[in-house]
């Protein structure tokens, strides 16, 4: 059975935003787990402050350049290496 263009595309799209939503969760996890922090039921919060992101800071490459690789609220840096991950 040949699939029409539009599915296949579509299909490409649908996995990519999957595999991007799965990825983020297991770097939470890879994150909060050896701190000891909760990852299921808290929201992401700056590391240094403790603030909740809102949510056009948990997009992460766009607030990263917006923000200067800065916290909003302390100020203080966000490493490249989070960014790059995402």
């Amino acid at each position: 059975m040949i699939l029409p263009l539009w599915f296949k595309v579509l299909m490409v799209i649908f996995l990519f935003f999957l595999g991007a939503s799965v990825y983020s969760f297991l770097n939470v996890v890879i994150f909060r787990v050896p701190r000891g922090e909760e990852f299921v039921k808290t929201r992401s919060h700056c590391p240094g402050c403790g603030k909740l992101l809102t949510p056009l800071e948990l997009v992460p490459v766009v607030s990263y350049v917006c923000l200067g690789g800065k916290c909003k609220k302390c100020g203080s840096r966000i490493g490249i290496r989070d960014v790059l991950i995402e």
